[in-house]
């Protein structure tokens, strides 16, 4: 597992900065009570007497406040498991880990448990016997802490009231595929010239490197595998990319010369591998979100057109990024000599996971028709590869034939024609 591939797990478990924060916690309170040892006799004499508070006091004060924080998270991981319910069952499974990813979601729960910690910690310090001892400022500390948790109580009911919203799960992933495609270039940029075709690897003998886990790609170091095929003069086939599924014992890469097993391990570990997607690298995966709200909002048990048409608004925000990117695939050279072959994951193959489906599964829905073809019309013009003019007037015809095929009414079909000649108006 690269680096990359643990970070992007770390952020998105529930249980990282809830850890942290109880680990702050600890040392908070650890650190008030010695204050509050050392400095006593002091702190009686500035500190205001009304709010001195005696054993007995200080001791309800933590007790009532660690109750509340421990029930009030169990409210919240309750609310949360709710959120994540709804969200699957209406809009797709595959939004899961954008809620759990939330930093809002984690930051909530983690001020609750360890706000529920420090208040254990300090009411073990409160002594009422015949030389009572209160640490002030870690009570006052912990009372803090309590109208901070009430801040962040409404602020959590605030995000999950907007976080189950389908243009607000929309809008985010729009934004983390777009962030995924300029990734996705980062990770093209191993260094040394790219050639596009790869006639000189075509006669290669190749060894495979098979993959000893089963899952989904979810990252490649590509940089660190360019510097290794040019440490050990090979040339490296990366026969998978990034989102695709391997089976353990198939090929994850191969070499132009046969490896020993201790080099084939400093291979796989520059590949991170899991079992589950995430969109950090791979945008076909924020793409493919949006289409599943889209074909749920298309099926006869939903039939709600107006969020298929919002999915392929906010789809456009991606493909717009989609028609102008570089292709990544090609072979990366050291000099003279290739080293790298990257596998392509180009503008069309991105158009086509994107149009496709919502396309077939849009019959009579003459808005969402009329839509895409506003999609095609507006992406045809900030597109300048020939490849990606032809896909998306190929995309046109098979919206066209579609009307054709499913939509009764001739009146909807000449709508249907007249934006589909628009678009024949820009390429003429």
């Amino acid at each position: 597992m690269t680096s990359r591939s643990a970070w992007f797990s770390i952020r998105s478990s529930f249980w990282f900065i809830p850890s942290v924060a109880l680990f702050g916690a600890i040392i908070c309170a650890v650190v008030l009570v010695w204050v509050d040892v050392r400095y006593d006799e002091h702190i009686k004499a500035v500190w205001p007497k009304l709010l001195l508070p005696d054993p007995d006091g200080a001791r309800q004060i933590l007790s009532t406040i660690a109750s509340s924080m421990i029930t009030v998270a169990g409210v919240v991981f309750s609310v949360t498991i709710v959120a994540l319910s709804l969200a699957a069952n209406q809009y797709s499974p595959r939004i899961l880990r954008n809620f759990m990813r939330d930093r809002i979601n984690q930051v909530v729960l983690a001020v609750f448990t360890a706000s529920f910690v420090y208040c254990l910690l300090v009411l073990q310090a409160i002594r009422p016997d015949s030389q009572p001892f209160v640490p002030f400022l870690a009570v006052w500390a912990g009372i803090l802490f309590a109208i901070l948790s009430i801040g962040f109580l409404i602020l959590f009911i605030h995000r999950t009231a907007m976080s189950i919203q389908v243009s607000e799960i929309m809008s985010r992933i729009s934004r983390e595929s777009v962030e995924a495609l300029a990734a996705l270039q980062r990770m093209a940029d191993v260094g040394g010239a790219v050639v596009a075709d790869a006639e000189k690897l075509q006669n290669q003998n190749w060894h495979p490197i098979a993959s000893t886990q089963s899952g989904y790609i979810q990252d490649i170091d590509t940089k660190k595998l360019f510097r290794l095929a040019c440490e050990r003069q090979v040339i490296f086939r990366v026969d998978n990319p990034v989102g695709e599924f391997v089976v353990e014992g198939r090929p994850l890469v191969s070499t132009s010369e046969p490896m020993d097993s201790d080099f084939s391990k400093r291979v796989r570990r520059l590949f991170g591998i899991s079992s589950y997607r995430t969109v950090e690298q791979d945008p076909a995966f924020g793409i493919r979100q949006i289409v599943d709200i889209a074909l749920r909002a298309l099926s006869p048990g939903i039939n709600d057109a107006t969020t298929a048409i919002n999915s392929i608004d906010y789809l456009h925000i991606v493909l717009q990024h989609v028609v102008s990117m570089k292709v990544h695939g090609g072979v990366h050279m050291d000099g003279e000599t290739p080293r790298l072959q990257l596998q392509s994951l180009g503008p069309e193959h991105l158009l086509d996971i994107a149009l496709n489906e919502i396309r077939q599964n849009a019959r009579e829905h003459v808005s969402v028709l009329l839509r895409l073809l506003r999609l095609v019309r507006q992406l045809l013009q900030d597109a300048s590869a020939i490849s990606v003019r032809k896909r998306l007037l190929h995309h046109a015809n098979l919206i066209l034939e579609e009307s054709k095929r499913s939509v009764p009414e001739p009146a909807d079909r000449a709508e249907v024609e007249s934006a589909y000649q628009k678009i024949l108006e820009i390429e003429s």
